[in-house]
């Protein structure tokens, strides 16, 4: 975004929204219709306009908090004042990452879930979300 928006800190920008499925981006301040920022494809506004949600911005003009959609049920956020900005799941606090290292420990998704106070759906849609551990 920083170099084809030219938009040094995008974050801090008040041009990006989600619709709780894609991060949406407005390449002008005066334009009425929104980009989806993965792949650039045009979004009429008017047919998304009840779903839009603003990121939530705090008095500095920097991100407050930021929910993740390809997390589902499991509500992530992402929030400068949690976690150190590390994904965590809302209301639970856990971070994505200690979910995820205990699942690819072999632990099963119940006893997770039981831990972590989730439901099991909340569980998979963290696991779904993240295909493979990391290297």
């Amino acid at each position: 975004m920083k170099a084809e928006l030219g938009l040094q800190h995008a974050l801090a920008s008040r041009l990006l929204y989600t619709d709780r499925a894609e991060l949406l981006i407005r390449t002008a301040a005066e334009d009425e219709d929104l980009e989806v920022a993965r792949t650039r494809q045009r979004q009429l506004t008017s047919t998304v306009m009840d779903q839009l949600q603003l990121i939530t911005y705090a008095g500095d003009g920097y991100v407050a908090r930021l929910q993740l959609p390809s997390y589902g049920p499991a509500e992530v956020i992402v929030d400068p004042a949690v976690g150190f900005g590390s994904p965590v799941i809302k209301g639970a606090g856990a971070r994505v990452k200690d979910v995820l290292d205990r699942f690819w420990a072999g632990e099963g998704m119940r006893t997770i879930a039981d831990d972590f106070d989730l439901s099991e759906d909340a569980v998979e849609a963290i696991v779904r979300a993240q295909t493979k551990p990391p290297s």
